[in-house]
């Protein structure tokens, strides 16, 4: 799956042969967690592409893998073609002493399992 210059891989738990996954899609939502959501004048309507400055908002990869059976273990891979950056927005918001951390959340079936 690809989001930007991001990939996300997945793997059967001791393989190193990639899952092949089918009907990957993109969308946007709002991160109910981000401190960013209840700015206004930061958050704007986006579709997928989502540009960098949409803070409060995420990207969201979906996929469908009929290989994978219910409660098979699985491996998530993800990297980054550059090196990831935050937004000017987000830079220009942070102390000397913050970290920028980014993200990744897996779900299965609706469920947030890591």
């Amino acid at each position: 799956m690809r989001y930007e210059d991001w990939d996300v891989i997945l793997f059967p738990e001791s393989s190193k042969v990639p899952i092949q996954e089918f009907k990957t899609q993109c969308f946007v939502t709002k991160d109910k967690d981000s401190p960013y959501l209840h700015s206004p004048g930061l958050v704007s309507p986006a579709t997928c592409p989502l540009p960098q400055s949409n803070e409060g908002q995420l990207p969201v990869l979906t996929t469908f893998v009929p290989s994978l059976r219910h409660n098979t273990p699985f491996r998530v891979s993800v990297h980054s073609w550059q090196k990831p950056t935050p937004s000017r927005l987000m830079e220009s918001l942070l102390q000397p002493d913050d970290a920028v951390l980014f993200e990744v959340r897996v779900f299965i079936d609706g469920l947030c399992v890591s």
